[in-house]
């Protein structure tokens, strides 16, 4: 296994990280007047938010051997656009991403950053279990800081393809919520696995979750929020 550090990164990526750099420099730009993310500066942003965010792909690929080109990936409450929009840059857009994010002034910020990177991306200005017109449709779904496993599943579910994976980075309560996952679904407790690894790039120690979906979305989902919330 590579030892994925800051050094290999920047390595891998040479080519696109100039345009990685004027990302968080246009983050920083906006941040300035509207709270799109929760760092003060452009290096932070580029190595915490940014390589951060790629951080978290790289991990899957090189633990759960994980190939995102070519495919079709959904990011859900993405903000500034994380995780999701590094990983395109950085791949020359050889994927297709859909971010679904309800905040209106976040949606244009990223129409902006789209247009400046001609990015092979699709922005919808609503909640994702509002949507039905991606049933199906996804071979990946990720989310950062956007809520607890089963609310991401139950709000996503019926966009993702069968035996496509939820890919979620999650804090030091995963465990929590993988237990919680496991209580409630107790059919899909062999779908739900998860691996830590060293964030030399934030010197804290991560973790992803994943979920693969092996059976059809349940009948009657996606449920309205207000169930979902209080499941």
């Amino acid at each position: 296994m590579n030892h994925i550090n800051k050094e290999y990164l920047l390595n891998k990526y040479s080519k696109q990280i100039p345009l990685l750099y004027r990302y968080a420099q246009m983050i920083y730009e906006k941040n300035k007047v509207m709270n799109i993310c929760g760092f003060d500066s452009v290096d932070e942003i580029f190595n915490q938010g940014i390589l951060g965010s790629i951080l978290v792909f790289e991990n899957a690929m090189n633990e759960y051997n994980h190939d995102f080109v070519n495919k079709k990936i959904l990011d859900i409450g993405a903000g500034a656009g994380f995780p999701s929009v590094p990983l395109l840059i950085a791949l020359d857009n050889k994927f297709e991403l859909v971010i679904m994010e309800s905040i209106t002034k976040r949606c244009t910020f990223l129409e902006s950053v789209k247009n400046e990177f001609n990015l092979n991306l699709t922005i919808i200005n609503a909640r994702a279990e509002e949507i039905n017109d991606y049933n199906s449709y996804f071979d990946y779904i990720c989310a950062r800081a956007v809520g607890s496993v089963i609310k991401i599943y139950l709000m996503t579910n019926h966009h993702l393809a069968q035996n496509g994976y939820f890919i979620l980075p999650k804090g030091k309560n995963y465990h929590a919520e993988i237990d919680e996952f496991k209580n409630k679904f107790t059919l899909e407790k062999d779908n739900i696995s998860s691996f830590e690894y060293e964030d030399s790039i934030n010197n804290e120690n991560s973790s992803l979750v994943l979920i693969k979906k092996t059976k059809p979305t349940p009948r009657g989902w996606p449920w309205k929020w207000a169930k979902i919330k209080n499941y």
